[in-house]
């Protein structure tokens, strides 16, 4: 009976729910729509969105914007040197020559360029003897110039050492001296490559000679010689006499070594002169000549932790002074000034200095700093080099085959 009850409960539940869905059916049905067509749709011509002539036309207004202001902040920022001018302006020193960027690779039966990974800089360096390989070239018309603005700085008294420095290292000095060198050696002039670089040096590679024996041996050569020298029994002898004879006439008890004329002959500068064909004989030995005519290189020897001593000492003078005398001209790498003290050490030593500066990496601050030492040290700073400009194209093709040519 229960379950009789409770499904015609259900029965009528499922009937009521039928008749309301049906006349909510019929109320949809009478509703009317408030929804009217008033245009019909059309097919647009161009695409509403992105609006590209605009966006295109606003960024390139703002790129223009941020480059230039990048632009300016860069320029602000970068305080390398970047063409002639500035080097005057900001030293006041003339600028001797300007030398191109260097992209060149060469062959030569002269001189054979090492390809191996560990000499990579000798590589680059010995690619770029542009006065070796293409004598016809911009580049080297560049080291013929400043071969001639070196010969004619001091007409009167002619510049016969000069060192050839730079304010940091990779700015082309070691470059500049090679390519001097060759170009001097070329037209007839007695060359002397000295490599004073001791603390990288690479001129013995690039000309294919052995490092050692080099300067450093030839300084403590001369130096031990120079003691041998000094106590030569002869050569007291003479010291004692002359003595001898300066303090007759009541100054008999005075000490010989505080007599002038015995300190003047225990000087160095007179124990070179008294025995200059030895001394001139002995140099000779470590003078090794390269495979280009007239061209001599005198490599960096044997490094060791007290070289600059060595460099400093009268013995390099007096080294120069003989060399002099054998070669028209003597040009010498040094390390770069704000390395060690070596270029301001033989600065004081030779004729002239010049100052290899590096476009774009060469700061103006490096430059000014580099010169102050050098005066400091009372090297004669004779000008500057501009390494590494661009040069334009319309000189580029001036010099090319074709042109030479027409």
């Amino acid at each position: 009976a229960q379950l009789s009850r409770e499904k015609e409960v259900n029965e009528k539940i499922y009937t009521m729910l039928l008749n309301r869905r049906e006349e909510a059916k019929i109320a949809e049905a009478e509703r009317v729509a408030n929804i009217r067509i008033i245009d019909p749709a059309r097919t647009p011509d161009a695409p509403f969105k992105p609006r590209k002539k605009l966006y295109l036309f606003l960024g390139t207004i703002f790129g223009l914007m941020l480059g230039i202001g990048v632009a300016f902040i860069t320029e602000a920022l970068d305080t390398s040197i970047k063409d002639s001018d500035e080097v005057e302006n900001i030293t006041g020193l003339t600028v001797l020559g300007t030398i191109p960027k260097i992209n060149m690779n060469f062959k030569s039966t002269e001189i054979n360029i090492n390809k191996r990974k560990k000499e990579k800089d000798v590589t680059e360096i010995t690619r770029k003897l542009t006065t070796l390989f293409a004598p016809d070239s911009l580049e080297t018309d560049a080291f013929r110039w400043l071969r001639m603005n070196l010969q004619l700085f001091n007409i009167d008294s002619p510049l016969k050492s000069i060192l050839i420095t730079s304010a940091s290292p990779k700015e082309g000095k070691s470059l500049i001296t090679a390519n001097l060198g060759i170009i001097s050696a070329k037209i007839g002039l007695r060359t002397l490559i000295i490599d004073g670089d001791i603390r990288k040096p690479i001129l013995h590679k690039i000309f294919q000679q052995k490092k050692q024996p080099g300067l450093i041996d030839l300084i403590i050569s001369l130096k031990n010689q120079m003691a041998k020298f000094s106590s030569n029994a002869n050569f007291n002898q003479e010291k004692l006499n002359l003595s001898r004879k300066n303090t007759i006439g009541g100054n008999q008890n005075k000490a010989p070594q505080s007599n002038p004329l015995f300190q003047a002959l225990t000087s160095l500068d007179y124990i070179f002169h008294h025995n200059s064909n030895q001394i001139s004989s002995q140099i000779n030995k470590y003078v090794k000549a390269t495979p280009i005519q007239n061209l001599d290189i005198l490599t960096c020897g044997t490094y060791t932790y007290n070289s600059a001593e060595f460099l400093a000492s009268n013995i390099l003078k007096n080294i120069l002074l003989e060399l002099e005398n054998s070669y028209d001209v003597i040009f010498i790498d040094s390390t770069p000034i704000h390395v060690t003290t070596i270029a301001r050490i033989i600065g004081s030593l030779v004729d002239g200095t010049l100052l290899v500066v590096k476009r774009s990496k060469t700061s103006r601050k490096e430059l000014l700093r580099a010169k102050q030492l050098l005066k400091t040290s009372k090297s004669n700073l004779i000008g500057v080099v501009l390494n590494n400009i661009k040069i334009k194209e319309k000189y580029s093709r001036y010099y090319s085959p074709q042109a030479t040519e027409d």
